[in-house]
């Protein structure tokens, strides 16, 4: 009997602790523990750094290449007006960012900086992507030298891998740049999905890849294998930075050296002289990167 009456009492005392165990556990749970989480401002768990890597899907700074400038420029539409675009290389194949906060400025021939404009952008993985800001006011005569582009670090990188390839242009056109330069542009959406508040940042080249002018406009949306004409215009004639786009030209010249062309006599002989001399006065005006 006080074997059996023992072993009651030990059976009462640890269902009794075990019931407040479980009350204290699940005080514990419901009213401090937190889990972890991908938002706690804290590193724990897999993460590599707070609140990423691991089983986190935003990407750790140190772990993505940082943006590079490849370059930045600034083009005049009307005195004291002006148009700026850089170009920013990600070299992550897979990370992007929705928000890359930077800071573009305009500087004279000193380095004064004579305006400054401000915004972010998103940088998608794989690509060179422009940041344009138009209409930028300078508050005196002075011309634009340089443009400087500065970039803070990025605070959110962000697996993708959809970028700048989704759009392909199928025609391009440039016109009238004698008068009010219009490019005229065929936009393709290649992807199964569409596409919507597109920004397109259209830059002239010259063949040897300086850019001359650029602007920008906006489109609702393009749907899913679709194409859209896309139309940029200036306000003043381009016609005389166009004409360093030229191509440059082959050009063959023949001369006929046949008897006839000796019959004038002299010393040395004409008309072949003169015909000669024609050609070697022709060949002078061309440019650089023109062949005869």
């Amino acid at each position: 009997m006080r074997s059996w009456a023992f072993m009651r009492r030990l059976q009462y005392a640890t269902g009794f602790s075990l019931f407040w165990l479980l009350v204290g556990v699940g005080s514990y749970f419901v009213w401090f523990y937190t889990p972890d989480t991908c938002f706690d401002l804290t590193q724990n768990g897999s993460e590599r750094a707070v609140d990423c890597g691991g089983n986190c899907v935003r990407i750790c700074a140190f772990e993505v290449m940082p943006p590079e400038l490849v370059w930045a420029d600034s083009f005049e539409i009307t005195p004291g007006q002006y148009n700026t675009v850089a170009y920013v290389e990600n070299k992550n194949q897979y990370a992007a960012t929705p928000e890359l906060r930077y800071t573009l400025e305009l500087l004279t021939a000193d380095g004064r900086v004579i305006a400054e404009r401000s915004g972010s952008t998103i940088l998608p993985p794989n690509s060179i992507y422009p940041i344009f800001e138009g209409r930028i006011f300078t508050d005196i005569d002075e011309p634009v030298a340089d443009t400087r582009l500065t970039m803070l670090p990025a605070e959110l990188w962000l697996p993708a891998s959809v970028g700048r390839g989704q759009f392909k242009a199928l025609d391009i056109n440039l016109q009238s740049v004698d008068v009010r330069p219009r490019l005229d542009v065929r936009m393709e959406n290649t992807e199964l999905t569409g596409a919507e508040n597109i920004e397109v940042v259209a830059t002239i080249f010259n063949d040897a890849g300086q850019p001359l002018q650029a602007s920008q406009t906006f489109m609702e949306e393009i749907p899913s294998r679709s194409v859209r004409d896309i139309t940029f215009t200036w306000p003043q004639s381009i016609a005389r930075t166009v004409r360093s786009c030229t191509v440059p030209t082959d050009v063959v010249l023949a001369i006929d050296t046949s008897g006839s062309m000796n019959n004038d006599g002299d010393t040395p002989p004409q008309p072949l002289t003169s015909a000669l001399q024609a050609a070697s006065s022709f060949a002078r005006q061309l440019n650089s990167g023109d062949q005869v």
